[in-house]
């Protein structure tokens, strides 16, 4: 190739690359998303998961056994019998941050502070009157994962809650690098919303249940971990229920003056980006009924109406389909 030729290819792409600076970021970063969409659709499994299982709080439930929230007792019996048919792991993708009001030491004093009236329940056991305290008998030393929510601050007067972590991030600076500069990189929160103390120290572990939307309002990133108040590291659901079905105590993270290089559980090494972040490769959905996960209902769960094999030595996750719980 004759140098003058070699001279205009290389100022053409100088100039292309130039270019880009002159391009509106919005508009790089809509088509980004857009070429990353459609690689993600052309190359997306078509299989279904052997190592996940959605149980659903489905619209046929709330409709067959009553509105949500649903009382404690019941929820702690969902999990229960998830153990029973040897779950490796059950996770609520839900936040219990209030008390039970249908428990009957709840309605007692309600009628009490309403109508002056005492109520009287014969016949509980010891246990069976806070619906709240069963279901941390039942959680306890069980591997069981509960949601929190990061949010920021809702006045000026809030006092940051941070809630108990049964596990540890053990970090590894690199070059030196300061976990000011971690905390720069991550997804931040101000505050969190942590499951009732009583649940919280029961769960096996407590992950964020919440999610990192681009700006075409489409999840294509999950945050792995969080920057809680007082630079305090928070896993996200995910990462914390892969740690408990690993049975391991702590995950690791290395990272340096650019941010995070990796964050690894047991023999696992999640493929993050600098923020903390990992790609979702959505699976391709399964042709007629089938899922790209198998989903149960959760009602067929509490009725026993199930294959245990389909729920043996997998990670559980009980989130919902039903339109009135996600607004």
């Amino acid at each position: 190739m004759k140098p003058t030729l070699i001279a205009a290819v290389g100022g053409a792409l100088t100039l292309a690359a130039a270019s880009l600076c002159f391009i509106p970021s919005k508009l790089l970063e809509r088509v980004s998303n857009t070429a990353y969409d459609v690689m993600l659709r052309a190359t997306a499994v078509q299989a279904q998961s052997d190592a996940l299982v959605i149980v659903d709080l489905d619209e046929e439930s709330l409709q067959l056994l009553g509105q949500w929230p649903w009382p404690r007792f019941r929820v702690a019996r969902l999990a229960q019998t998830l153990l029973d048919a040897g779950a490796s792991v059950v996770v609520f993708d839900v936040l219990f941050a209030e008390p039970d009001r249908t428990s009957p030491l709840q309605i007692a004093r309600i009628v009490d502070e309403a109508f002056g009236a005492s109520l009287a329940f014969d016949g509980l056991a010891e246990g069976q009157g806070d619906f709240d305290l069963y279901f941390a008998d039942t959680l306890r030393g069980r591997p069981v994962v509960l949601g929190c929510s990061m949010r920021d601050l809702r006045n000026d007067g809030e006092k940051p809650q941070v809630p108990r972590m049964p596990a540890a991030v053990i970090q590894r600076a690199l070059d030196g690098a300061s976990a000011e500069v971690l905390h720069q990189r991550l997804v931040s929160a101000a505050a969190i919303e942590s499951p009732l103390p009583v649940l919280a120290s029961a769960a096996a572990g407590i992950g964020s249940i919440d999610a990192n939307v681009d700006s075409d309002n489409v999840l294509r990133r999950s945050s792995l971990l969080w920057s809680g108040p007082g630079e305090r590291l928070i896993p996200s659901l995910a990462i914390e229920a892969l740690r408990v079905a690993s049975g391991t105590n702590s995950m690791r993270l290395e990272f340096d003056a650019a941010g995070v290089r990796s964050l690894s559980v047991a023999n696992w090494t999640a493929p993050v980006d600098l923020f903390g972040r990992m790609a979702v490769n959505y699976r391709r959905p399964l042709s007629g009924s089938d899922w790209a996960f198998p989903v149960l209902s959760a009602h067929h769960v509490l009725e026993g109406v199930f294959n245990p094999d389909l729920v043996a030595g997998r990670m559980v996750l009980i989130g919902t389909s039903a339109t009135g719980l996600l607004d």
